[in-house]
């Protein structure tokens, strides 16, 4: 009924080799393809559009200035010391503003 099956794993083959691969010599490379390094010349990486677009970001983002840290600093120092009161519809003006994308209401 149960049929058993014998594996035998050879160590001494690195990985994708079986036992009856062999390395291939320079003679079974194609000729008048070139040299071998104008074929590794030719291996070129291709970000992706994404990838340049976030990296363009990156450079612009980095460029900018922090013009709103002092503000932050001194709300910061505001609600540290008990200072700090907005009212209710202070609070979700801001957040509309914020949420719609408005810059100008922001500030």
């Amino acid at each position: 009924m149960g049929r058993e099956i014998a594996m035998r794993i050879d160590l001494s083959l690195s990985v994708g080799q079986t036992p009856d691969s062999e390395k291939p010599s320079m003679s079974d490379m194609p000729s008048g393809s070139g040299s071998k390094t104008s074929e590794l010349a030719a291996d070129v990486a291709n970000p992706s559009a994404d990838y340049v677009r976030a990296q363009a970001l990156t450079a612009t983002l980095s460029q900018l200035p922090d013009v709103r840290q002092e503000k932050v600093a001194a709300l910061a120092e505001m609600v540290r010391s008990g200072n700090y009161a907005a009212s209710p519809e202070q609070t979700a003006e801001a957040l509309m503003s914020h949420m719609s994308g408005d810059a100008a209401a922001q500030r």
